[in-house]
Order: structure tokens, then sequence, then C-alpha cells
């Protein structure tokens, strides 16, 4: 495939790409506790009505300000790219 094929039909994309859809205001969700080594991990989930994840929380029981600002960070770069669409899969 040629460079200029690719880059067609990426841009004939869904008319639905590149769209955030934002969170309900009210939203079904779950709290997974992990245990890792003594420190305790929640991960709090937002639910869209269909059941899809569209954004993810994580909270740990011990922390220090680093630690609570790549787990924010990164809670919240995957929430973005779960209401732009990105499939949960892929962050995996």
């Amino acid at each position: 495939m040629k460079i200029e094929d690719l880059i067609k039909s990426n841009s004939t994309k869904s008319e639905t790409s590149g769209k955030r859809f934002g969170m309900p205001d009210r939203r079904k969700g779950y709290i997974q506790k992990a245990t890792i080594g003594d420190h305790k991990v929640y991960l709090h989930t937002g639910e869209y009505k269909d059941g899809k994840i569209g954004e993810i929380f994580i909270d740990t029981s011990k922390e220090g300000e680093l630690v609570k600002a790549l787990m924010n960070n990164f809670a919240i770069s995957v929430s973005l790219g779960l209401q732009y669409g990105v499939p949960l899969d892929e962050f995996v």
C-alpha cells in the first residue's frame, strides 16, 4: 500500500472519529480493589448507559505526590482516550 492510499483511507474515517462523547451526569461504575505488595490500589470506573467504560480513577492507600500525580495523569489519559472512542483493549 502506498503512503498516499494510507493517508486517503485515514482521512475518510467515519464522522464520529475525533468526536468526544462526554460522560452522563449520573452513571454506573465499579470499584475494584487490588493489593500490590503492602499497597492497596482501588480502580474506580464510570460507565455509559450502554455499559461501555468511559472513565477511570485510580486511588492508592500509600502514596507520595509523585505516585499520585502519575496515577492521576495516567487515568485522565485513558479516560480521554475512551471518551474519544479508543477501545479499552488498546490500552492493555
